[in-house]
């Protein structure tokens, strides 16, 4: 069980820290996104291409439908939990008109094998995956 500290900031869930592969990145907690997104940019930098995409999906944004990129990821963590191997999505947050200093949100399919509770008075996030 683990028990992270969190902000909260325009309404988000904010300052989840995430690497990706070596790199450092941040993250909003999203309970209401299916899928974890990154912003393309974040991935291309990592040396990823859009070639690599194994797919491509559409889905609802608070700013309307779009066509993401599916990226296997070597390797992920956040909240203290790392995975391998994981779908994420992507699309070009600049070109979406998108412009924030969050790289992303971690959604459901990350925590999928979790018992996860949110604190709001302490603002902290205590997590257990359930098959450790």
């Amino acid at each position: 069980m683990k028990v992270i500290p969190f902000k909260i900031e325009d309404s988000l869930i904010v300052t989840i820290d995430c690497q990706i592969l070596q790199d450092n990145y941040i993250l909003a907690l999203d309970t209401g996104a299916s899928n974890t997104v990154i912003d393309l940019a974040a991935l291309l930098i990592l040396g990823y291409e859009i070639k690599d995409a194994i797919r491509t999906v559409e889905f609802e944004t608070a700013k309307g439908s779009l066509v993401a990129y599916v990226f296997k990821v070597e390797e992920i963590t956040a909240l203290g939990i790392t995975r391998k191997n994981e779908e994420i999505c992507s699309y070009d947050f600049f070109g979406n008109h998108i412009f924030s200093d969050i790289h992303g949100v971690l959604g459901l399919d990350f925590i999928r094998d979790c018992k996860l509770c949110l604190d709001m008075v302490d603002q902290e996030i205590t997590i257990m995956q359930k098959n450790s």
